[in-house]
């Protein structure tokens, strides 16, 4: 049978444990983390602490390493629990942390009056037992209560090992009160062999785990900044409509798709009557409100699957894929009586209309569809304004 040789174990886990506590103040030291990375450094810096006492109990006395040890680990426990909730956000008012310092102090308690004044080990075990299943169930427990953690393969590897460890200190402190007394801590049963086996496990996991916490968050973070950034580079930023380049560019696509399956493809161009009166008369910022306001009634009237663009200047485009010449015109005198129908706080004489020219894709291509669409706006000027022209 293979035996359990606790030196060579201690030797293997202090050199392990210090090394990845020197991996976590290095990614903090050096790399963009986010809130809890600095707890998660910190609770490897106590695991590495305890599992220090722990091990050297032979060189530096029992007494040394219980006062040590001991309250190390609960910390670790501890610290992981609020690096959690700093960096998913729960516990804000700080309701829970309090508790488990309030638990841990009581059980450290527990574990120095078996110490100092009866010297009971069975009772130390018990209330180091208790204190690590409390501080490990937490810190394991905890995220799986949010959607987003639980989500997370990562996460769910770094909670099932703490509540597997926890799992072993709580089945660690029921066997022990059953267990008759003897005077050496360390070779109590079973129990310890596998919480310091698995424990070993367990903090290269984590380890592992609260770097590719930090790397995910890092990438989604990345994703959602490039997705404004494509935002801001498609998006008109007084109007939110389209930009005339984001526009072609998906006008061109709903032409390739038009070709390919047939479907119908219209285009409605419209401009703003006398809109250089109202710059002129109420000044720029008056204008950009018009602008504004036209384009978000616009927005409300159309499809979702129509696309509004802002042409340029006060023109504004929709294209409407699937539609033909008859519903685009429809569309355009819904735009025409929205616009009408607008008010606007730069005075009461303000009456804004919109003159519209609507075409639909033939056998020319998207630009050929444009120059028919803006001939037949200008035709719509011609005719007196406020008015829908469709090429016929």
């Amino acid at each position: 049978m293979m035996q359990f040789d606790f030196a060579t174990v201690a030797l293997v886990g202090l050199v392990l444990n210090i090394a990845l506590a020197v991996v976590m103040l290095l990614t903090y030291l050096t790399r963009k983390t986010y809130p809890g990375f600095l707890s998660w450094t910190a609770s490897l810096v106590f695991w590495t602490l305890a599992n220090s006492a722990f091990f050297a109990r032979q060189s530096i006395g029992e007494t040394l390493s219980v006062l040590i040890a001991n309250p190390a680990f609960m910390l670790f426990g501890v610290l992981v629990f609020d690096g959690m909730a700093r960096f998913y956000g729960f516990d804000t008012r700080r309701r829970v942390l309090p508790l488990l310092l309030l638990g841990t102090a009581l059980c450290t308690a527990g574990v120095y009056w078996n110490l100092f004044v009866v010297n009971n080990p069975n009772m130390r075990v018990f209330w180091y037992s208790c204190g690590m299943w409390l501080t490990m169930g937490a810190a394991g427990a905890g995220p799986m209560l949010l959607p987003d953690a639980r989500r997370r393969v990562t996460q769910l590897g770094i909670s099932m090992t703490l509540l597997i460890q926890a799992l072993f200190f709580s089945l660690r402190a029921a066997d022990v009160l059953h267990d008759p007394p003897v005077p050496d801590y360390v070779s109590m049963g079973g129990y310890l062999r596998v919480i310091v086996v698995f424990g070993l496990f367990m903090i290269i996991l984590n380890v592992t785990g609260f770097i590719t916490l930090v790397q995910q968050r890092l990438e989604e973070e990345l994703l959602r900044i490039q997705e404004q950034l494509r935002l801001q580079a498609d998006t008109d930023p007084l109007t939110g409509a389209a930009n005339r380049r984001s526009f072609t560019r998906k006008a061109l696509e709903h032409v390739q798709l038009c070709r390919r399956y047939g479907n119908p493809l219209s285009l409605i161009i419209f401009d703003l009557d006398h809109f250089k009166v109202i710059n002129d008369t109420y000044g720029h910022m008056a204008g950009d409100e018009v602008l504004a306001a036209v384009a978000g009634a616009c927005r409300g009237t159309v499809r979702a699957t129509d696309v509004l663009g802002r042409w340029g200047g006060e023109e504004f485009a929709v294209l409407m894929p699937e539609t033909g010449l008859d519903g685009a015109r429809r569309m355009a005198e819904r735009l025409r009586g929205v616009v009408a129908g607008l008010t606007f706080r730069a005075g009461d004489g303000v009456r804004l209309t919109a003159s519209f020219g609507v075409a639909e894709l033939g056998g020319g291509d998207f630009d050929d569809l444009v120059r028919r669409a803006d001939e037949r706006l200008y035709q719509a000027k011609r005719a007196g304004r406020d008015t829908v022209r469709p090429a016929g």
